[in-house]
């Protein structure tokens, strides 16, 4: 008779970000043997650990290290302010990183922009992780979401970073109906420009063969975390308010990167 059995632990370990599950496999094999006249069970164990999929490098803090791109806007302080507070190794990246306040020893700041090639593969190379919230005007002259998402998404590969997560708009949700919201015919039409240019940056992601997570997000104001949030896969979530607080899309962005629960999907986001 053959037992083939799995069990699922939590491992205590750090080896990575949530901590990972060790996997036991376990077959149970019961044989008599005939040629005795006392039977023996026999019973063999087979160990098998199989790492989750984000498994990360440990660095000689033992902490997650990420880099964050577009660090001194509106949610890219509050990605830095709670990531640090989670006791990560944070790279704030930005041409204003002088803004920030260089008082944490796990803080780096790199100032760059997001069209040297140069430097945004040395601010990826060695993390576990990168963020991108970079913006930009609103009238579609301004390249800086598909371009600098262009970029980004090149030197990760070159890096061999595979995780992102990124910001994008709204408009690049799914409609119900079929299509994009900022398709339809009621989308209001100054946001249409910046739509497309959050529609070019997750089509870069898309097809990027990265591990890489898009949050839509709604009407974004400046305040800080609740928690009262609610999110959906691809369509925009109900109820939708059309709001988000900054720092409530910079604490689900870092809840995401370690929990994976949209991995290679968008994210409808709003405030409930």
């Amino acid at each position: 008779m053959c037992l083939n059995t799995v069990i699922t632990l939590q491992h205590p370990g750090r080896v990575c970000m949530p901590p990972p599950l060790l996997i036991v496999k376990i077959l149970v094999h019961a044989s008599t043997n005939m040629h005795s006249q006392i039977g023996m069970n026999k019973i063999f164990f087979k160990l098998h650990y199989h790492p989750p999929g984000n498994t990360r490098r440990v660095n000689k803090n033992n902490a997650m290290e990420i880099v964050i791109f577009g660090a001194t806007g509106q949610v890219g302080r509050y990605l830095v302010s709670q990531g640090l507070l989670r006791g990560y190794t944070v790279r704030a990246y930005g041409r204003n990183i002088h803004e920030l306040p260089d008082t944490n020893k796990n803080l780096q700041l790199i100032k760059g922009g997001v069209f040297d090639d140069a430097d945004v593969y040395k601010a990826i190379k060695g993390v576990d992780a990168v963020f991108s919230v970079i913006g930009g005007a609103f009238d579609g002259t301004d390249k800086t979401r598909s371009l600098g998402m262009k970029i980004i998404v090149t030197e990760m590969k070159k890096a061999g970073v595979r995780r992102i997560v990124a910001l994008g708009g709204k408009g690049v949700l799914d409609d119900l109906d079929g299509g994009l919201l900022l398709d339809q015919e009621d989308y209001p039409q100054e946001y249409i420009p910046v739509g497309r240019e959050h529609q070019k940056a997750w089509e870069f992601l898309s097809g990027s063969g990265l591990d890489w997570t898009f949050i839509c997000s709604p009407d974004i104001i400046n305040a800080d975390p609740t928690g009262d949030f609610i999110t959906s896969e691809n369509v925009a979530p109900i109820p939708d308010n059309s709001r988000i607080n900054a720092g409530d899309l910079a604490l689900f962005m870092l809840q995401e990167q370690e929990k994976n629960q949209y991995l290679n999907k968008r994210v409808g986001i709003s405030a409930i």
